[in-house]
């Protein structure tokens, strides 16, 4: 009756193994999935920096002043480029 045990044992615990190792969602699966998701988070790290940046700027064009003095320099620089004729 108790070797019936171990082999029984030993079935189950060779069946759950070969699922661990083989089965749909096997150890390697998981660990290439975990390298994805390791890249994508550096990747996410790096646009969330990115999109820190912009807003920043965008920040800065909304409250400063330094946009403005550019504009009529920009405009002055276009019309002369262009001369317009009045004929």
């Amino acid at each position: 009756m108790f070797r019936w045990l171990v082999w029984i044992l030993i079935i189950a615990v060779a069946a759950l193994q070969y699922r661990l190792w083989f089965g749909e969602a096997n150890l390697r699966e998981v660990w290439a999935l975990q390298d994805k998701i390791q890249s994508q988070q550096a990747e996410n790290d790096l646009l969330v920096e990115r999109n820190h940046r912009l807003q920043a700027e965008v920040q800065d064009l909304k409250r400063g002043w330094q946009p403005l003095k550019n504009v009529p320099a920009m405009t002055w620089v276009w019309c002369a480029k262009t001369k317009p004729s009045f004929s």
